[in-house]
């Protein structure tokens, strides 16, 4: 497995020195949630389709 990790060390007066890494990550949970949602959504219209051509064809 790789797995990406960084270890920020801080002793005092020489290298390493602590504090230097500083990360950033996007925040892109709008983008999912609105992903999810949509797709949960169009899976209930989906259904109710579905159920309702499925009433149609019995005689």
């Amino acid at each position: 497995m790789n797995t990406a990790y960084y270890i920020a060390a801080d002793r005092n007066g020489c290298w390493p020195r602590g504090g230097l890494v500083q990360l950033e990550y996007r925040n892109t949970h709008l983008s999912y949630a609105i992903t999810w949602f949509a797709m949960a959504f169009f899976l209930v219209v989906g259904i109710i389709i579905i159920l309702r051509h499925k009433d149609d064809d019995e005689p």
